[in-house]
């Protein structure tokens, strides 16, 4: 070994290569071990080769990008979560990433839950349901509340619930 770089590990010598081949961290994906000066990925206590750090659904490198992880081995890239995991909108089927309405335990998009006759987002505000359809207070004052006899104006009520009914 003269002229060649060394190392020693208790009273052994060994070689650059033997050593990193048998002393060196190992990628959680390959099971290589990481070659001086070669970037590792780390998370949670695992550690992988830049290129071994992948989605383990579709395998597109995550690098340092976003990405979820679904358990103790799995991360996904965000568009996979979302593809497989995450809540679809009833309305649009599109994944829900951020705050979402759920109602009859069904999930929407603020912007998804409207009302039937207007489009007016339900999302916060009162309304009511008519032949399983969710309208409006406005729609429903509208279209299905019973009119004062003297003055036509729609007769409503709110109940407890901020509910309206007639």
């Amino acid at each position: 070994m003269v002229n060649k770089p060394f190392s020693s590990k208790g009273e052994s010598l060994y070689c650059a290569q033997c050593y990193e081949e048998q002393f060196s961290a190992r990628c959680d994906k390959c099971n290589n071990y990481f070659k001086s000066g070669v970037k590792k990925l780390e998370f949670k206590g695992r550690q992988w080769h830049e290129q071994c750090f992948t989605c383990d659904s579709c395998n597109g490198q995550l690098g340092s990008q976003s990405f979820v992880p679904k358990n103790e081995n799995t991360n996904l890239c965000v568009p996979c979560y979302e593809k497989n995991y995450a809540d679809k909108c009833t309305k649009c089927g599109l994944s829900i990433s951020g705050s979402g309405v759920t109602y009859k335990n069904e999930n929407w998009h603020k912007e998804c839950f409207t009302c039937a006759n207007c489009n007016l987002s339900l999302a916060g505000q009162r309304f009511t349901i008519k032949n399983e359809q969710c309208l409006c207070a406005n729609c429903y004052s509208q279209i299905h509340a019973k009119r004062c006899n003297a003055c036509d104006n729609a007769i409503m009520g709110i109940s407890k619930f901020g509910v309206e009914f007639d």
